[in-house]
């Protein structure tokens, strides 16, 4: 793998450290703080006593720990310890969400930090490259996580998980009731039997959906190819979870789509370029 392919400029690489940052501290800030037992025992916290973590004055020291973490990161400074330190607290903080019985899917945002660590410790050495590797390990996470959902599919059920799509009507529906529970409106509940009659209407459509939806999964590892594949792929992606939400009534994972959408496109550098594009146009006129 030639890490060449993967190059960034420094302000690329600024727009992805404080975008996953901003990411992070998002889910885990408000995750710590509503923290407040742990029923279910999962992960570390079957072995080691967290509920030190559940105390307050112990929350805001690991919120102002993880703030002075964030900001040396965004600062592309001690990235051994900034990395290092947000796997911890990241581990711990939603080992806690998890142990109360909530489980948001946010290991990915962990193991980012794990894998960004890790390339600090092999390549401290590598100055020039140091940024390459880390975003080359994160990409190579989310790669994991879209190819371990299409394991998932292809021994659980193969292929007939796409022949089985004439069944998806239970899946749609499950997930608009949600939407009814959680406010009491029947308009949910008739948004998803318009769905169903539009999926039954074009059945061939729907099975074409779900073929690229386990393909694209199945071929994640391109991500890892070059910056120009990740960005192929990050738009493909993006695609199916459009679609996804569309289809299942408003069903997005974003734990997994952001750090995909941050290492891929990096929408936020993107719009920035957009900005002073948009800028210098005016200017000149």
């Amino acid at each position: 793998m030639k890490i060449e392919k993967f190059t960034y400029s420094d302000n690329e690489w600024l727009f992805i450290r404080v975008s996953f940052a901003v990411v992070w501290a998002c889910f885990a800030f408000p995750s710590i703080w509503s923290a407040n037992e742990i029923s279910v025992p999962v992960g570390i916290s079957q072995f080691i006593p967290l509920q030190l973590f559940l105390w307050k004055p112990i929350k805001w020291l690991v919120l102002i720990f993880a703030c002075y973490l964030l900001v040396n990161y965004c600062k592309n400074q001690k990235l051994l310890l900034s990395t290092l330190g947000l796997s911890v607290l990241s581990i711990i903080i939603f080992t806690l969400e998890e142990s109360s019985g909530v489980f948001s899917r946010v290991s990915l945002l962990s193991t980012i930090w794990m894998a960004q660590c890790m390339a600090v410790f092999l390549y401290r050495n590598e100055s020039t490259n140091l940024a390459k590797h880390m975003i080359h390990f994160s990409i190579q996470l989310v790669s994991v996580s879209y190819m371990l959902s299409a394991y998932s599919k292809w021994t659980s059920s193969g292929l007939h998980w796409v022949s089985d799509g004439k069944y998806i009507d239970l899946q749609i529906l499950k997930s608009f009731y949600f939407h009814w529970t959680d406010n009491g409106s029947i308009l949910p509940i008739l948004q998803g039997e318009k769905m169903i009659h539009v999926m039954h209407d074009n059945q061939l459509i729907s099975l074409l959906v779900l073929w690229f939806s386990l393909i694209l999964e199945t071929l994640a590892f391109c991500l890892v190819f070059s910056k120009k594949w990740a960005k192929i792929f990050g738009v493909l992606l993006l695609s199916m979870h459009i679609g996804i939400f569309v289809i299942m009534g408003g069903i997005l994972i974003v734990p997994v789509i952001a750090p995909m959408l941050i290492f891929t496109l990096n929408p936020f550098y993107l719009l920035w370029e957009f900005i002073l594009k948009t800028r210098n146009l005016i200017w000149k006129q």
